[in-house]
């Protein structure tokens, strides 16, 4: 499969080309964020993990409702994903980035097919200690199988984040280290697909 992005500059969306076919709403795949990996909160360097050593927290706010282009049983996906980022005490103005990426899921295998990494680079005015960041996601692009629907796939979206932001998420969220995670966090049941996930929580 294959994942293009767009940066959306001011809130205008790049124009989509039209494709031959479109699918129903309902044989989209479903959106799931990964629930540890929805925030990042970068600390200056040094031992210190007080509000006075964050120089800036990461959150992935939201995701539209995917829209779907099908033909062949070859599916192309748009959506756009908002970020909120907000400036730390320890953070001056200035340019801050951070990694995101996007994966497909099969949800009865469990089986990754596609992930792609997009790193984002945006700048804090010196008056403002928090901005909104959009990305459109122009292409998830993959082909499932002939027995298959697109609701059997899931788009998973997270943060790239280093095993010590992992690790502080974790604990923040009041996780034990051993702890079970479910596959597919945040994604509805698939009614009589056998080993499918459950939602998270269930």
């Amino acid at each position: 499969g294959r994942i293009l992005r767009a940066v959306l500059a001011g809130g205008f969306a790049l124009a989509l080309a039209a494709s031959t076919a479109i699918a129903a709403e309902e044989d989209c795949p479903d959106i799931g964020l990964v629930p540890e990996l929805t925030r990042l909160t970068q600390f200056k360097d040094g031992q210190g993990r007080t509000l006075d050593d964050v120089r800036y927290d990461i959150v992935v706010r939201a995701t539209t409702p995917p829209v779907c282009r099908e033909k062949d049983r070859m599916l192309n996906v748009s959506l756009r994903i908002v970020f909120d980022a907000q400036r730390g005490r320890a953070a001056p103005a200035g340019r801050t980035q951070f990694s995101y990426f996007v994966a497909i899921m099969h949800r009865v295998t469990k089986e990754i097919i596609a992930k792609e990494v997009f790193p984002v680079a945006f700048d804090f005015p010196p008056q403002r200690f928090s901005v909104a960041i959009e990305e459109e996601l122009e292409q998830v692009r993959f082909r499932y199988g002939k027995d298959e629907k697109p609701i059997y796939y899931a788009i998973l979206v997270g943060l790239q984040l280093s095993e010590d932001q992992l690790t502080y998420n974790r604990q923040r969220r009041g996780e034990s280290p051993g702890a079970p995670r479910p596959a597919a966090p945040g994604l509805p049941t698939l009614p009589g697909l056998s080993g499918a996930p459950s939602a998270a929580g269930s």
